[in-house]
């Protein structure tokens, strides 16, 4: 179901962890190539649905979960100390979180 820009989406996963997925940069290269529009852009329902992520166990999803809002927390506490140290936390949180959750084929 869409409206609005807005899509509802019916899983049996880990909400945190498919909120992180939606994040990672290769989520929005994925959805840019589905996008239609000039002045506004939109992605249908359909065409997100053609999005295939290869998603871990529940136990593997909720052990990355638990890594990420560790850096997440590590990053907003941060907030208050010195710039770069912000800076280096946040690249390292995106980094890890890219790299956790760019599934590829199970061994």
């Amino acid at each position: 179901m869409t409206g609005g820009h807005a899509t509802v989406i019916k899983h049996n996963q880990h909400p945190k962890c498919l909120a992180y997925c939606f994040q990672t940069e290769w989520f929005n290269q994925s959805k840019r190539k589905l996008a239609i529009g000039t002045k506004v852009i939109d992605v249908s329902a359909k065409s997100l649905a053609k999005i295939e992520m290869p998603i871990p166990t529940l136990k593997e999803q909720a052990h990355i979960v638990s890594i990420l809002d560790r850096f997440d927390a590590l990053v907003n506490d941060l907030s208050s100390g010195l710039p770069a140290e912000i800076q280096a936390r946040r690249q390292q949180y995106e980094h890890y979180r890219d790299r956790l959750l760019s599934f590829r084929e199970a061994v």
